[in-house]
């Protein structure tokens, strides 16, 4: 990697974030131990399971040229791909046109030249004055195709004119599969742009694991709802976010909602505990996560034993949010 005299820095939260180092081989190692290192049986195949997705990141990152990055890794393991549904990353950029915040704008506006990505709606596009200097803040959706399928992304970008590099941009991109995370992680990079500096080399350019992120949602996803023998939808998600437990459908449309403080659950025992009752608004629902992924109508045993960690955590979860458990 090309030595850069200024690295970019910027804050992050300690819960559920972790800095893939690419100025070590080793990095994506390193990520993946800090996952481990959580505890539990559970967490040490969690770290297993992420390591591909952390190199994956590593390597973009450092075939960029870019520094530092950090990827989220929720404490809730998703039960589809990917599993590290988040990273945010700096990079020193080419500037794309005139050195000025309004021509910046106006290029930030245009249609994507990528043919391999189509913008969903308008981007959003204003200026922002950050600790390291102007920035043309761009927040953004667009379809990517993997060559089987369609992923909606969300991707927030800060381009900030430092005058540390008259001839170049300073880069703070974080990208998302839209829907996998709670509709607070734009104000959470926001608060990281927010962080945003530049540090001599060797001067302590790590990224500083100290921002607070109260109330992060937990997302459980791929998840098999419904209302007594009736389905309501087979790849649904059980969101908790801000003290509020949700039930959305396969088209993320939402199908009963409430306080987890006045939700009531209990195991489905026919479904081997893989499945959860919920009491939403006096109304019973079942929810079982991870079990979406299944397309058989029929499942061995051993095969539905695989899902008790997540139906556990989401009992966990209601407990401490005030709700009740039968």
């Amino acid at each position: 990697m090309t030595e850069i005299e200024w690295v970019p820095r910027f804050d992050y939260p300690p819960q559920e974030w972790v800095l893939v180092d690419v100025r070590l081989p080793d990095g994506p190692e390193r990520a993946a131990q800090q996952v481990a290192d959580r505890g539990g049986r559970q967490n040490k195949r969690y770290a297993k399971a992420v390591y591909s997705e952390l190199r994956h990141i590593w390597k973009d990152t450092y075939e960029e040229l870019g520094e530092p990055v950090v990827a989220y890794v929720p404490h809730v393991r998703r039960n589809a791909e990917p599993l590290v549904p988040t990273s945010v990353a700096a990079f020193w950029r080419e500037v794309p046109c005139e050195r000025t915040l309004e021509a910046l704008m106006e290029a930030m506006s245009q249609p994507l030249t990528n043919p391999a990505l189509t913008r969903v709606g308008e981007p959003e596009v204003s200026a922002v004055e950050l600790p390291v200097g102007p920035a043309c803040r761009v927040h953004d959706v667009h379809l990517g195709h993997t060559g089987w399928e369609q992923l909606a992304m969300e991707r927030l970008e800060y381009w900030v004119l430092s005058p540390l590099y008259p001839a170049e941009l300073l880069q703070l991109k974080a990208t998302w599969v839209s829907g996998t995370v709670g509709e607070g992680m734009a104000k959470l990079v926001d608060r990281m742009a927010a962080s945003l500096t530049c540090v001599r080399r060797g001067e302590g350019e790590e990224p500083r694991p100290v921002l607070d992120a109260p109330g992060s949602a937990v997302i459980f996803d791929e998840v098999q709802i419904g209302k007594g023998l009736r389905p309501l939808a087979q790849h649904g998600f059980v969101t908790l976010d801000r003290g509020v437990l949700s039930l959305l459908g396969s088209d993320r449309q939402v199908i009963a909602s409430a306080p987890v403080s006045e939700v009531t659950a209990w195991p489905v025992r026919a479904s081997l505990s893989t499945a959860v009752g919920l009491e939403i608004g006096g109304t019973t629902y079942n929810a079982a996560p991870g079990r979406g992924s299944y397309p058989a109508a029929f499942t061995l045993p051993t095969d539905l034993m695989r899902g008790h960690s997540a139906p556990d955590q989401l009992f966990a979860l209601i407990e401490q949010g005030g709700g009740k458990r039968r």
